[in-house]
């Protein structure tokens, strides 16, 4: 299903494109929030995938303002969510479509329940790879 307003992708209720719907998956296993053609939503992520009966809230997020990635609360895209791992195994924060956090790494690989914090960081700030802080 996809919603459309003067030709271009847009839903103010809930997502404007839904994929994967089927029998076993009626609500289907991707939804992407659009505001007049571009990734956006201002309450939770733009785009989920992954979506099952096993994993309702699906397996990957990617959080998008005005069709950029962009969040101010924590990370803006989320990978490898799972029953098992429902914080997923990485993040990327970014600001206004850069990598950008102030107060740690701006992505975290190898997040998992025995190591939270990840096994490998990179810094960036305004989308510059910096030192670590």
């Amino acid at each position: 299903h996809s919603y459309y307003i003067n030709g271009e992708r847009h839903r103010e209720d809930g997502p404007a494109m839904i994929r994967g719907i089927s029998k076993d998956n009626p609500n289907g296993t991707n939804h992407e929030y659009y505001r007049n053609g571009n990734w956006h939503r201002d309450d939770g992520p733009a785009i989920i995938e992954g979506i099952s009966k096993d994993n309702p809230n699906g397996t990957y997020h990617a959080y998008y303002r005005n069709g950029e990635r962009h969040r101010e609360d924590g990370p803006a895209i989320i990978n490898g969510i799972s029953k098992d791992n429902p914080n997923g195994t990485f993040h990327a924060y970014y600001r206004n479509g850069k990598y950008h956090r102030e107060d740690g790494p701006a992505r975290i690989y190898g997040i998992s329940k025995d190591n939270p914090n990840g096994t490998s960081h990179d810094y960036y700030r305004n989308g510059i790879q910096v030192e670590p802080f």
